[in-house]
């Protein structure tokens, strides 16, 4: 049993002092001991807390200074140490509703004034961000674009290496983006093609969209696949999207309906996309998690993107004779890219290279699984 503290102010300082020395850990086992005796000494909850966000565990203290506000509205240094949890992890938002709740009880508080215009201008940051990205890419969509890309694709059993090449043009008119793309591949012993049309037309200042159609009468494609949606600027540097994909396959046709959620945030950009495959009664759902670190400008960044379901692009998978590409629809699978793209000085020359792993079901074995690595680069020249 912990021996009882007589003097919970001296105890308190010297605790303190010991946090202020960078020595977090020892000073919460301190400070607990001290709680024992004293549950109601608010100063060694707060400074638990504030010891969390000073060690940059954020969320962790975050709880930490909701139980005390919860109790104590009055204490001006417990709403600030809160509101600066949230600025050290650039939660913008978060820090403006506590600022403003915290004033709502301190309505003369000018530190509690200054950390909220702290939080105003972090948020106004995140959409200067945004405009600047937006501002990027209206300046590269003016130019006119030719693109190669290769990859290949390795894996762990069964299948031979796979290699893929696109060509494509970016034609710039007036209010839409027109890509004219053929796509050739080499898999499963089989060389295929498949000829694809993308339109990216804006609307409006706050809608744009995306179109496609592609063909191919080779096996390894779908002979038929089409996509639309439409994407919204929101306030606060969000933005949104609603749109469907459709495949035609030799056999079978997969409808795809989809959306997006994404946001920008100081320099990185973050975006969510489920798919949802009906097929009689059953609904296949896959989603991808996109994430951007940007540079200097839109056109240079690295880039972490992660899917968990089926492969939303489709190309055929063949087994011997046997299409089998409508099943990959209800495969159980898993994908990790990297990427870093990076133009020259003059920004007329863009390079992209990229690595992924993928852990995929076997279609002709359920409940075994493969591995395969992904390495490519994509080159686009503006003129």
């Amino acid at each position: 049993m912990a021996q009882r503290i007589e003097d919970a102010d001296a105890y308190f300082l010297k605790i303190r002092d010991i946090a202020f020395q960078g020595e977090y850990q020892t000073a919460r086992d301190s400070l607990n001991q001290l709680l024992q005796s004293y549950p109601g000494y608010t100063d060694a909850s707060l400074l638990i807390a504030k010891t969390h966000s000073w060690e940059g565990n954020y969320d962790l203290a975050r709880k930490g200074f909701n139980r005390i506000s919860s109790k104590e509205k009055d204490q001006e240094a417990i709403w600030e140490a809160s509101v600066r949890n949230e600025l050290y992890a650039q939660n913008w938002n978060i820090a403006l509703g506590l600022a403003n709740k915290g004033l709502k009880h301190l309505p003369q508080s000018k530190s509690l004034q200054a950390l909220r215009n702290k939080a105003l201008q972090g948020i106004s940051g995140q959409q200067q961000i945004a405009v600047r990205m937006k501002s990027d890419k209206k300046k590269e969509q003016q130019k006119n674009k030719v693109g190669l890309a290769s990859w290949m694709e390795l894996y762990d059993v069964v299948f031979e290496p796979m290699y893929y090449t696109t060509v494509e043009y970016h034609l710039k008119t007036t209010h839409t983006i027109i890509i004219p793309r053929i796509n050739l591949s080499q898999r499963f012993g089989i060389q295929g093609a498949q000829y694809e049309l993308d339109a990216y037309p804006t609307f409006s200042e706050k809608y744009h969209g995306y179109a496609n159609y592609g063909y191919s009468n080779a096996p390894t494609y779908p002979r038929h696949r089409a996509a639309a949606e439409v994407f919204r600027e929101l306030p606060n540097a969000f933005e949104a999207s609603l749109g469907a994909r459709y495949l035609q396959f030799e056999e079978d046709r997969v409808p795809i309906f989809t959306g997006s959620l994404g946001m920008y945030r100081g320099d990185y950009y973050v975006s969510a996309r489920p798919y949802f495959a009906p097929r009689g009664k059953e609904v296949s759902v896959s989603g991808t998690i996109l994430a951007r670190k940007y540079l200097k400008t839109a056109e240079n960044y690295f880039g972490l993107q992660f899917t968990y379901g089926f492969d939303s692009e489709f190309s055929q998978f063949v087994v011997g004779n046997q299409v089998l590409s409508e099943t990959l629809v209800f495969l159980d699978a898993q994908n990790l890219r990297l990427e870093y793209q990076f133009t020259n000085r003059a920004n007329d020359h863009v390079y992209n290279t990229f690595v992924g792993l993928t852990r995929q079901e076997l279609a002709f074995n359920s409940g075994n699984f493969f591995f395969a690595a992904t390495i490519g680069f994509q080159y686009q020249l503006k003129f």
